[in-house]
């Protein structure tokens, strides 16, 4: 005789809906105003493409309005490049002084789906700001930057085992350097620039640059307590060993925490630096320094910075600094 035996199982799963947050800005210059806003309703600028969230955007400005509704404005849209669909993203457009630290007018938008390639690839005013108030904030000047900050949404699923539960934090081995270094333990070699004595660390200086590796470990190494340094002022030597330790240069990086409040001052150390960094080997410092240069290029520098470009090979500065002759002798 048959049996029927029933049997069951019951399993029960979970999964999370998880939005997360890609945030990135662009600053994009403009220069030249007054002869760009000439150029009539529907004549239009863009920046450089820049990357967020994996896609590709760009600025666009209109310096007369985009179309006639729009006469007597300045336009102002955010691009999405990449061919995608129905990418959410929020976004800000911010007008800043030329030196691209105090905002004049700020507008944040809506959360906006962008589809690539298609009608909706651009957001943004077409009567961002009346162009007699944006020219009131210029005062003498005839430039100014636009600041872009986007945030782009994207939707993932995770299942029972997230491994956001595994996060591992961010590496803080430069800022215990850094301490390493304002502390003072250890110091092995010390550097007299100008009057002002600095103390280091062998090894870490020939870790990081070729330079001080073929001066402490190479076959005529320096032995000696007490370098002295020539050709490089004080404070920029201070400044240069502060990247070595920390791989950071507060005085000229875009956040300005240092003791640089002046832009100008700023300016004048990155061009310092530059020729450091260049004698030391670190790239890294002299690229920084050459961003700070290419953003404040104008008539009366572009030829000593040219020269500078040459006789360090800048080839990012002496690109910028041929675009902005070529745009001043067009213009």
């Amino acid at each position: 005789m048959a049996t029927s035996v029933e049997t069951s199982s019951y399993t029960e799963t979970s999964s999370t809906r998880l939005v997360e947050k890609f945030i990135g800005s662009h600053q994009f210059k403009i220069t030249g105003y007054s002869i760009d806003k000439a150029k009539g309703v529907g004549y239009s600028i863009t920046s450089a493409t820049f990357k967020v969230g994996g896609y590709e955007w760009d600025i666009c400005f209109y310096p007369a309005g985009d179309n006639e509704e729009a006469n007597g404005f300045v336009s102002l849209y955010l691009d999405l490049l990449s061919k995608v669909t129905d990418v959410k993203a929020q976004f800000s457009l911010t007008i800043l002084d030329k030196h691209g630290r105090n905002a004049l007018l700020s507008r944040p938008s809506k959360l906006c789906s962008f589809d690539g390639g298609k009608r909706n690839s651009s957001w943004g005013y077409g009567r961002f700001i009346e162009k007699t108030k944006l020219e009131s904030y210029l005062k003498d000047d005839d430039c100014f930057t636009i600041k872009c900050t986007v945030a782009v949404h994207k939707v993932s699923q995770l299942g029972v085992m997230d491994t956001a539960h595994f996060a591992v934090p961010p590496s803080d081995l430069h800022q215990q350097f850094a301490s390493f270094f304002e502390s003072g333990d250890g110091v092995d070699v010390t550097f007299k620039v100008n009057g002002q004595t600095f103390g280091a660390h062998r090894s870490i200086l020939a870790a990081r640059s070729p330079i001080f590796n073929a001066q402490f470990c190479g076959p005529l190494k320096e032995m000696a307590d007490k370098i002295k340094i020539e050709g490089i002022e004080a404070p920029v030597f201070a400044a240069l060993l502060q990247f070595v330790y920390s791989d950071s240069c507060p005085d000229i990086e875009e956040d300005n925490q240092g003791v640089t409040d002046n832009p100008r001052q700023k300016v004048i150390l990155a061009e310092h630096l530059l020729v450091a960094a260049d004698r030391y080997g670190l790239e890294r410092l002299k690229l920084m320094c050459e961003k700070v240069l290419g953003q404040n290029i104008d008539i009366t520098n572009m030829v000593s910075y040219l020269t500078l470009a040459e006789c360090h090979n800048c080839t990012k500065l002496k690109d910028a600094c041929l675009k902005f002759i070529a745009r001043s002798y067009n213009s």
